[in-house]
This record gives structure tokens, C-alpha cells and sequence, in this order.
């Protein structure tokens, strides 16, 4: 399997991962739109220094445990934060429109 199969597989679960948190702990996360931007805002800022910690942690115990330990727990952070920000803006669309 290429590393691009490798990583596309990986991001897909980590989105999977992130929709069922959403959908499984709907009052867990940001509500209002502004804490919900900053919270993805800090997740996107996250992601440059976790290129880092993946090339140490890849070094130190090896690809799978680099993929498991870092890069799936950061790409889970990044999409549940988007899907916080979906779901507030779904929220306040809902309120102006009543």
C-alpha cells in the first residue's frame, strides 16, 4: 500500500471517527459560532507541530505507532472542530430564520 493510500485511509477514519463523536456527544464542544472558530483556529494552528511530533515519534517507535498515537488523534481534533463549526453555523442559520 502506498504512503498516499495510507494517509487518505487515515484521514477518512479520522473523519469517520470525528462525525460519531459529533453525532454520539451532541452537547460536548463549542455552541456559540465565535468559540467554535477559535477552537478550529486553534486545531489548524495545531497541525504544523504535530508534522514534528509524527517525524520524532516515527523515529523513536516507528510508523504505526507515529500513525496511531499522532497523526490519527490530531486528524480526529481537525475534523471534529470543523464539525463543531458546521453545527454552531447550522444553529444560528436556524435561529435568524424563525
Amino acid at each position: 500500500m502506498s504512503a498516499h493510500a495510507t494517509v487518505s485511509l487515515f484521514a477518512a477514519g479520522a473523519a469517520l471517527l470525528a462525525f460519531w463523536f459529533v453525532v454520539r456527544y451532541p452537547g460536548f464542544g463549542p455552541k456559540r459560532v465565535s468559540r467554535a472558530i477559535v477552537a478550529a483556529g486553534i486545531a489548524v494552528a495545531l497541525q504544523s507541530p504535530m508534522l514534528a511530533l509524527i517525524a520524532s515519534a516515527r523515529a523513536s517507535l516507528g510508523v504505526p505507532a507515529a500513525l496511531l498515537l499522532v497523526a490519527l488523534p490530531s486528524l480526529t481534533l481537525l475534523f471534529w472542530t470543523a464539525a463543531c463549526l458546521l453545527r454552531s453555523l447550522a444553529a444560528a442559520g436556524a435561529t435568524q430564520g424563525r
